[in-house]
């Protein structure tokens, strides 16, 4: 199989298991008698033992390389999709998840290493295709935990199933290392270490957006726009639909345009599209103004992973799991952030304060994406 579809194929594997236990929180919280503080702290081991897991996966990659790091690590991740549906208790939960989120993160660190490999040595933009296959393994992951729990399936075995298919599927599909050849690149005169400090902070505003977006579209279509609660997840679908597409076709206009003028016209765009959803909120408005905002971050994070990996001076590897831990940090913030100014001014205006403040950080800090890349393609790309 060509590397690019191997990847896929991995990308599309880690979102699917991921999803799947997400959709199942539900029924972990009432088949142990949590409260939702309780069920709050034992989520919190997941992300936190995640992000930890990053870093110590960059020196794995930086050692081994992503493609070989993903056979060693893509099995472990199999084999502990069933743990948090054996947690008899509020701690074990806890652990179980922590042992999950750790094992994940590792895994999502060495498959954008492998990604930008492959990226690497086609000469091909592939990296914003990658994460809308990301984006559909998650969809995917979502009806399986649905149909799952609707049937009255146990967790574990939910995720026995999916982890047992899912090591099937690696071992036919594997990654194999791919060679590439590094090529210098003019930072502009800046400090690497300064080049990796904007990106992360692209990467973390964006996620910030993103995972508000992700998390209180639901309440802001229904409480804010005014639409029937019975179609509250219209505005999720909405949002998820325009990222997963841009994401399947944004690398050719990446390639065409260039990533900064990019980024920054999908900016406005962004901005133009959720404003009138603020200003004259409905039902209308607001769908319009969600798929403005899924459409213009959808290369975002793509963009950063991609850049942060070329840096001069600085490992992939690590440099990788710097920008992949500070999107799960703004990913833990930004549900919370929004749920505190939504207290004192209410859902609308709070989710569109951070979405806001992202669109002009983004945008101001777009030209890191640039200094942090080596064009695969000669071109127009880095524009």
């Amino acid at each position: 199989m060509r590397p690019a579809a191997a990847v896929s194929a991995v990308f599309f594997t880690h979102a699917l298991l991921v999803a799947a236990c997400v959709s199942r929180i539900s029924s972990l919280k009432h088949g142990l008698g949590l409260s939702d503080a309780q069920l709050g702290l034992a989520l919190l081991a997941g992300p936190l033992c995640s992000v930890a897991a990053m870093f110590a996966a960059g020196q794995l990659v930086k050692r081994i390389g992503g493609g070989r790091a993903l056979r060693r690590t893509v099995p472990l991740m199999c084999a502990a999709a069933p743990l948090p549906g054996l947690a008899d208790s509020l701690w074990s939960l806890a652990l179980f998840l922590g042992i999950w989120g750790g094992v994940e993160g590792i895994v999502g660190v060495a498959m954008n290493a492998h990604a930008v490999d492959v990226e690497s040595a086609t000469a091909k933009p592939i990296m914003s295709r990658l994460h809308g296959f990301w984006s559909l393994g998650a969809l995917a992951g979502g009806v399986a935990g649905t149909v799952a729990g609707y049937a009255g399936q146990p967790v574990a075995l939910q995720g026995a199933e999916l982890g047992l298919a899912a090591f099937a599927g690696f071992v036919v599909l594997a990654p194999r290392p791919v060679a590439t050849k590094a090529r210098p690149v003019d930072s502009g005169g800046r400090p690497a270490g300064t080049v990796l400090v904007l990106l992360g902070v692209v990467a973390f505003c964006s996620n910030l957006a993103e995972g508000s977006a992700q998390t209180w579209s639901s309440v802001f279509f229904t409480d804010t726009a005014g639409a029937p609660r019975d179609l509250a997840g219209l505005g999720l679908a909405v949002y998820a639909v325009s990222m997963f597409t841009s994401r399947l076709f944004i690398d050719r206009v990446l390639g065409r345009f260039g990533t900064v003028r990019t980024v920054r016209a999908l900016m406005v765009l962004a901005g133009l599209g959720f404003l009138p959803a603020l200003l004259v909120p409905h039902p209308v408005t607001a769908i319009a103004g969600l798929m403005a905002v899924g459409l213009g971050f959808s290369p975002v994070i793509p963009a950063a992973l991609r850049a942060s990996s070329k840096i001069p001076g600085i490992a992939p590897g690590p440099a990788l799991a710097t920008v992949s831990g500070l999107t799960w940090g703004a990913m833990m913030c930004g549900p919370p952030l929004v749920g505190g100014l939504a207290a004192v001014s209410g859902v609308g205006v709070a989710l569109g304060l951070v979405v806001a403040f992202a669109i002009v950080v983004v945008a101001c800090f777009a030209y890191a994406l640039r200094l942090g890349a080596v064009e695969a393609l000669r071109g127009p790309q880095g524009r």
